[in-house]
């Protein structure tokens, strides 16, 4: 670490310096700690956030009528699309395919 411009003017024995120079020195030794606490004190944080928008809102798929609960049907999936996603498939083997193919 280099030593600030005063400390390479002063003597390098204690008991040589003067009064001036050790308030001097004590003087910048004060203002570098000041500097260090202020910096370490208040980080600046430059931080921007979005707005968030939720946009339209669906309807629900529940609701309640006074004490009854009601699922709304008009919002429920058409059964033959849901067999269509979840029903049973044909799994092919790739190998199987590729003898064939060959063959």
């Amino acid at each position: 670490m280099a030593k600030p411009p005063a400390l390479a003017n002063m003597a390098s024995n204690v008991e040589d310096m003067t009064d001036e120079q050790m308030e001097t020195l004590l003087a910048e030794a004060t203002t570098r700690l000041k500097q260090k606490e202020r910096s370490k004190a208040a980080p600046k944080y430059n931080y921007t956030f979005p707005k968030l928008d939720a946009g339209k809102a669906q309807e629900p798929y529940i609701v309640s009528n006074g004490n009854a609960v009601e699922a709304n049907s008009s919002r429920l999936s058409e059964e033959k699309l849901h067999n269509d996603k979840y029903g049973i498939r044909k799994v092919e083997d790739p190998v199987a395919v590729r003898k064939l193919a060959i063959e």
